[in-house]
């Protein structure tokens, strides 16, 4: 008794041979891709950025090397960026008055007034520095790096050891359960070890 014929015998095996090159070039690109990648993220792991990062929700820009385009956003966004940018090439003059321009357009808040109070702190001027740290505190009582900043300030800048450990002190009773608790232990530690200044 004959055997049945398979219908499909005769058929072509559909074109996945003829695709085979085409996904290894894929699959070679997206490798050479993720090198360089690699290669680029590497060489610039060394550059971190020194404050929370940017609130336009634009690229970071501790990776630029020009000041970022700013012309597609509104004013108050655009001086947080060049803000930032500025901040993070410790241009502090230039940091300064971008975001004390983002103030006056209505952008104003404890990240960008202790970011404003850091570069004044990093041009010298450490009263308005100060004086921006406190604001951040009355915008938000719970921002933790406004009251970390006063305290380094005072203990590094003003060399105010006692003013320092009580800032640090009150950082550990509003902020028990905060992730910068090792630092401030240490910090306080390190004061309370140093002999009273006559």
């Amino acid at each position: 008794m004959p055997t049945p014929k398979n219908p499909t015998a005769n058929k072509k095996e559909p074109a996945t041979v003829a695709l085979a090159p085409v996904i290894l070039l894929i699959v070679l690109a997206c490798a050479v891709g993720a090198l360089c990648t690699w290669a680029f993220l590497s060489s610039n792991s060394g550059r971190t950025a020194t404050h929370i990062p940017d609130y336009t929700g634009a690229v970071p820009v501790a990776t630029m090397t020009t000041p970022p385009d700013v012309s597609q956003l509104a004013p108050g966004p655009g001086a947080v960026a060049l803000g930032n940018w500025n901040y993070d090439h410790d241009n502090w003059e230039a940091a300064i008055t971008h975001y004390q321009k983002a103030i006056s357009l209505g952008i104003d808040n404890a990240d960008i007034r202790t970011d404003l109070g850091n570069a004044f702190r990093f041009s010298s001027h450490a009263p308005e520095a100060l004086k921006q740290y406190a604001i951040a505190q009355q915008k938000n009582p719970r921002h933790e790096n406004s009251l970390l900043n006063t305290a380094s300030l005072h203990a590094e800048v003003l060399h105010d050891n006692a003013k320092a450990a009580e800032l640090w002190r009150e950082f550990l009773r509003r902020f028990p359960n905060s992730a910068a608790l090792p630092q401030v232990k240490r910090s306080l530690s390190q004061l309370e070890a140093l002999p009273p200044l006559p």
